[in-house]
């Protein structure tokens, strides 16, 4: 058996690597689930409980490898989207295959490199100017065809960005309108600038971004000084494009500076300080962005549950603990972001939440065990109110932004 482990307020679907000599998985219901050859292992795509864990019982078999199609385009392709590549590894087209529409003005997944010597702090600031000093990067890439089946699919990209190497798996699981670039690189250069960007057909005058417990709204346009001024600006797990009826966002598990420019979004992902480190930040660096595409705008859309999957694996182990879930929510604009033990030292359970989508919303609150009284608390967990707990369950209301424990 192995139980894996959910720390999301959502049932969620994960990718896991079953142990060595494992070929076939099912829950504890004895449904088998679907399982492929991937990367050296064995995969599965399972559901999990929210706030919580499931077990699943093993059989050691063979899985064959999944034959690769090889189709004269370079695709990776699912029931909700499709995406084209060209021979330089950038996505040339990113269709919704319901609707036909297409989400890209053009290429996009393009490596762009600047020089960067800003004025003051090597290490610390990005000086405007650098948009006028690019540099190029070179075009001797390989892409190839890595891995096809019905749970995921991959393609390989390697090429070479002046002095570094980079490689790139790029992956369509099913069921996702999400691309993921797993990258690895060498990082060796000196003052110098690493971006990526992202070509998109959304119309708008503003990119939204993600920060602590709520997103917010900037221009991405230079119409006005102060417009201008803001050429990088700060995000945490997602930005996004959106129109009413649609969207485009890049996720991403550790890289915090975004620039965009009408309906180009520019992921910053490297820089090559000489002060006061100069070998700072040479080495292998490793990271994963993806590009989220959805028929709903930003706040309709999922673009917040994905980020946080991205950034929140799940945690696989040995034997059968069961299935378990501790909390829930059912308002899919609230976040449940921690779930700790009070300050006093007490055996109280602090629950804390957030509305992401910056609009009022009434929420349940589910629990997997017995609740005695529940308190309304400020933050620094002195009880406010008491709230009505029956049948193990709580009724919250928020407001647009708001933190409630």
């Amino acid at each position: 058996y192995i139980t894996v482990y959910n720390s999301l307020s959502w049932e969620r679907k994960a990718l896991v690597d079953l142990p060595d000599g494992c070929g076939r998985i099912f829950d504890l219901d004895g449904k088998e689930m679907k399982t492929q050859r991937h990367n050296g292992g064995v995969y599965a795509i399972v559901s999990l409980p929210p706030v919580g864990f499931g077990t699943f019982k093993l059989k050691k078999d063979e899985v064959k490898d999944d034959p690769i199609r090889i189709n004269k385009e370079l695709c990776l392709e699912n029931n909700l989207v499709k995406a084209v590549f060209n021979e330089n590894g950038e996505v040339i087209s990113f269709k919704d295959k319901k609707t036909g529409g297409e989400y890209l003005s053009g290429a996009s997944n393009v490596f762009r490199m600047y020089r960067d010597a800003p004025t003051f702090f090597d290490a610390w600031d990005i000086d405007s100017f650098y948009e006028k000093e690019e540099v190029p990067i070179g075009s001797d890439v390989e892409i190839c065809v890595e891995n096809t089946g019905e749970l995921i699919s991959t393609l390989k990209i390697t090429r070479n960005i002046g002095k570094s190497k980079l490689t790139q798996r790029v992956s369509l699981r099913a069921d996702s309108r999400q691309l993921d670039f797993e990258t690895e690189i060498d990082w060796q250069e000196m003052h110098k600038l690493l971006k990526v960007d992202m070509n998109t057909n959304i119309h708008t005058d503003e990119l939204i971004s993600e920060i602590q417990f709520g997103h917010i709204k900037r221009p991405n346009h230079k119409n006005r000084r102060y417009d201008a001024d803001r050429f990088e600006v700060c995000q945490h797990k997602w930005s996004a494009l959106s129109e009413s009826g649609r969207c485009v966002a890049i996720l991403n598990d550790c890289k915090y500076g975004i620039s965009a420019d009408g309906g180009r979004m520019s992921l910053t992902l490297l820089k090559s300080a000489a002060a006061p480190d100069p070998h700072a930040d040479k080495g292998m660096h490793k990271f994963t962005y993806s590009l989220f595409v959805s028929d709903n705008g930003t706040c309709q859309s999922d673009v917040v549950r994905r980020a946080y999957e991205l950034n929140c694996p799940v945690c696989v182990s040995g034997g059968n603990k069961g299935e378990k879930s501790f909390v829930s929510v059912d308002n899919p604009g609230v976040i449940l972001d921690t779930v700790k033990y009070a300050e006093d030292g007490s055996k109280d359970l602090i629950v804390r939440l957030y509305e992401s989508r910056g609009s009022f919303a009434k929420t349940k609150i589910s629990f997997g065990f017995d609740i005695k009284e529940a308190y309304i608390t400020n933050m620094i967990e002195e009880n406010l109110e008491n709230v009505n707990a029956e049948n193990n369950e709580i009724a919250v209301a928020l407001n647009a932004f708001e933190v409630k424990q």
